[in-house]
């Protein structure tokens, strides 16, 4: 869950501030602050969404500096994917087994030859109720091999099944996690740029 900081909302949609009218300050429940600036859905001219980006978060420097953030910009370049329900998917036979568990903690783990090699979970930070999003981890002798596909499938169909909504998040340019999710059956939504200023 996260919520809006006013102190910011205040300095940043002052008269005296030229900025970016999508920046917004989240406070995250668990784990560092961090500003939302620029949320980008995909486009044809990326190179252009990233220059707004950074000139909106240079712009903003002073004001978290005042706020008592470090004024240092770390931008990340994420694709988002959702799934809301079972979809068919081209699952690998890659002789794994798998287990699917949990209620707090929901997780789902791949064996092979009886040692776990990859994992899924649900993510500490919630953005919206109903909604979920999952990662998966894989341990690097096993990956490219259709363990970690299987378990954010699994997870997914889990999770979907007990009325979530399943979100998948990675770096635009990991092109392996992208495939995994569209192997197991995501529909890509967005590509968001955010700055993320650190306290």
């Amino acid at each position: 869950m996260v919520k809006p900081e006013p102190e910011f909302e205040k300095i940043a949609k002052g008269p005296d501030c030229v900025f970016c009218a999508a920046a917004e300050l989240l406070l995250p429940e668990k784990g560092e602050p961090v500003l939302s600036v620029l949320p980008s859905v995909v486009t044809d001219e990326p190179e252009a969404d990233e220059d707004g980006l950074l000139l909106a978060a240079k712009r903003s420097a002073s004001i978290m500096e005042r706020l008592g953030f470090d004024p240092e910009i770390t931008v990340f370049d994420t694709t988002e994917y959702v799934s809301s329900s079972v979809t068919e998917h081209m699952l690998p036979a890659c002789g794994a087994d798998i287990t699917v568990a949990g209620t707090d903690e929901p997780y789902a783990e791949a064996s092979f030859g009886g040692v776990r090699v990859s994992f899924a979970s649900v993510n500490d930070i919630r953005e919206e109720e109903g909604s979920v999003e999952i990662y998966v981890e894989t341990e690097e002798p096993y990956r490219s091999r259709g363990f970690g596909t299987l378990c954010v499938a699994s997870l997914r169909d889990f999770l979907v099944k007990k009325g979530k909504t399943v979100k998948y998040v990675t770096e635009t340019d990991n092109a392996p996690s992208l495939r995994v999710a569209e192997k197991a059956g995501f529909i890509k939504t967005c590509r968001r740029l955010t700055a993320v200023f650190y306290k």
